[in-house]
């Protein structure tokens, strides 16, 4: 029988602006999440630019935008931002497919 630990650091992200979640797992960068009920004009620029900064602080060129019910995809330069419903984040994180695959 093949056992797998798997431990995660999650922490909070906080220079010019701000991103939700920093995910970390055996010291490296793992993902990078904002979390909003709903991405709309009164929000949208304040989770862009705190993901996008946190983006080019660890250098990932994806990270994740998690609402409650709104799908799309974002490309900056050579950054992609993928907005997924918190249920199908979740299917994602259950299968064995991991975040990175997500794209």
């Amino acid at each position: 029988m093949k056992s797998k630990l798997f431990t995660h650091e999650i922490y909070y992200f906080a220079e010019n602006a701000e991103c939700d979640f920093v995910v970390f797992q055996q010291k490296k960068i793992k993902a990078l999440y904002q979390v909003c009920w709903q991405l709309d004009q009164e929000n949208i620029h304040r989770e862009m630019a705190g993901l996008k900064e946190a983006m080019g602080f660890f250098n990932l060129d994806w990270g994740f935008i998690i609402t409650t019910n709104q799908t799309d995809s974002f490309v900056f330069d050579n950054m992609t931002i993928k907005m997924l419903p918190f249920y199908q984040w979740a299917k994602i994180l259950d299968s064995e497919q991991g975040l990175g695959n997500a794209f």
